[in-house]
């Protein structure tokens, strides 16, 4: 005979706080924007500049991420533009993050530094 106690509904999957989410952006921009710093350094523009990220590229990376701080403070603004204006400076920084990465290899240990100025791994290729 089957049991005649009834089985509770599952529990819904918990909500992301809306403020944790924002808080995970805006910690993305900041390390994008220390990235973007990092990268237009004079002593490393050579080797973006051979890798097609030019001073103009970065300089409006840099202005974008600037932005995009800016709406994430503004409670009104759209979560749309804000996640397209994310999405793109992650794509960006990324792109500087490979560069990085195939100039200052992680098997060389003098380049765990400047590997750390871009948040890079010290001793791994970036994925």
């Amino acid at each position: 005979m089957p049991d005649p106690t009834p089985t509770p509904p599952p529990a819904p999957a918990p909500k992301v706080n809306r403020s944790t989410s924002n808080q995970d952006w805006i910690n993305s921009l900041k390390n994008a924007g220390q990235i973007v710093a990092a990268a237009q350094k004079a002593e490393y523009a050579p080797v973006f500049t051979a890798g097609g990220i030019t001073a103009v590229k970065l300089t409006a990376l840099a202005t974008d991420i600037a932005a995009a701080l800016a709406l994430a403070g503004d409670a009104t603004t759209a979560r749309a533009t804000l996640e397209a204006a994310v999405k793109s400076i992650i794509a960006r920084r990324r792109e500087i993050q490979f560069a990085a990465d195939a100039k200052w290899l992680p098997s060389d240990p003098a380049n765990a530094v400047i590997r750390r100025e871009f948040r890079l791994s010290p001793d791994k290729p970036m994925k």
